[in-house]
């Protein structure tokens, strides 16, 4: 369980209203606020007030009794236990009635939650999704990578699907974050090198797919790898960087011994 008090200091001495709530889950809760302090907290709300100072305002939605009542009482500062499960539910509410230091709170908890990988990158897509400031997130999603995207590149891998769809330069900077915050048991160049060919053939070879590769260690690379990270990187974005690592080839049937007696 999470506990938090949001607090900030504002009177609470002003004449209650009050909600009637309706949802389309659980019924009806009534609940008395403070007028003042949800305006403050809720831009919403203080359109709602003010001028008009209402006394009573219906209100009908989907979330459950419960979950209305705990973002009211956020913005009330009253004291809140707040599950992992019902975090989400009340950021979407905080964005839906235009609560932003509610939402900035409630997104801060998320992150404090970092030994959970799934939970983890559940935060990072609600962050995106709702446009908040991911550094956090993504560093926590960074750290857990080798967990998601497992030693060998694997199609049926639930998490690989997602990661193919992200952007190129965004990767990227995921694996060097990732080998960064995890240097005895980093995700493997092996594995970055699948992922790069495989992603490029997804994104139709766009030029940005050849950032992936900027973390990988070529030198430490088995040849047979190497050779075929550099034949695809001619053959499908016509560049020729990697030739440099490569060993001369040599004919296994003709030894230096025979071309002396020749």
């Amino acid at each position: 369980m999470l506990n938090g008090v949001f607090s900030m200091n504002i009177s609470k001495s002003h004449q209650s209203t009050n909600i009637v709530y309706s949802s389309s889950k659980d019924g009806i809760i009534n609940l008395s606020v403070n007028p003042i302090l949800l305006s403050k907290y809720s831009d919403y709300f203080c359109q709602l007030y003010f001028p008009e100072k209402l006394s009573r305002i219906k209100i009908y939605d989907k979330y459950s009794k419960d979950i209305f009542k705990t973002f009211i009482d956020l913005c009330q500062e009253i004291e809140v236990k707040i599950t992992q499960k019902t975090l989400f539910k009340l950021d979407k509410l905080a964005i839906k009635w235009r609560a932003p230091e509610i939402s900035h709170y409630l997104n801060q908890k998320m992150c404090e939650i970092t030994d959970q990988p799934s939970f983890c990158l559940n935060v990072f897509q609600h962050q995106i999704k709702y446009k908040r400031d991911i550094k956090i997130s993504t560093r926590n999603v960074a750290f857990h990578l080798k967990f998601f995207l497992g030693e060998n590149f694997d199609e049926k891998n639930q998490y690989l699907a997602y990661f193919l769809d992200l952007d190129a330069n965004f990767i990227s900077e995921l694996f060097k974050l990732s080998k960064k915050l995890n240097p005895l048991n980093p995700i493997s160049d092996i594995f970055i090198c699948s992922f790069f060919m495989n992603f490029s053939k997804r994104k139709n070879f766009t030029f940005e797919c050849v950032n992936l590769l900027k973390s990988v260690e070529f030198q430490y690379l088995e040849y047979s790898l190497l050779f075929d990270v550099h034949e695809f990187l001619i053959d499908n974005f016509k560049i020729n960087i990697l030739s440099v690592y490569l060993p001369p080839l040599e004919n296994p049937n003709f030894s230096s011994d025979e071309n002396e007696n020749e």
